[in-house]
């Protein structure tokens, strides 16, 4: 066995986040994009600073009020973690592929 495979499937790794994130928010580390699994604080080891996220998979976010998204737009997130239908100075984090009018789309995760 290769001794430098450290991740055999690495969809889901902590990452430092920024202060105060909750599960299921919308993170971006880098050139990274998810949503934390974890609150922060909760990633491997409990280290403060850290959660665990998902950076593959279809995700459920929150939508903002008055946005509306359709299968196949892009969701892009804010510098602050916020979902958005705007590219310009954000963060793509996928694409919708359902949504439930409630506020709520399905995301895949597009890295």
């Amino acid at each position: 066995m290769a001794t430098n495979v450290k991740f055999k499937v690495d969809d889901y790794i902590s990452l430092p986040v920024r202060t105060g994130v909750k599960s299921g928010d919308p993170v971006v580390v880098g050139s990274l994009v998810g949503v934390a699994i974890t609150d922060e604080g909760g990633g491997v080891g409990n280290q403060p600073g850290f959660a665990s996220v998902a950076l593959a998979g279809g995700v459920e976010v929150n939508v903002p009020n008055g946005t509306t998204f359709n299968i196949g737009d892009k969701v892009y997130v804010t510098n602050a973690g916020a979902i958005s239908s705007t590219a310009s100075g954000n963060t793509l984090l996928g694409k919708v592929t359902h949504t439930n009018g409630a506020g709520r789309v399905i995301v895949k995760i597009v890295q």
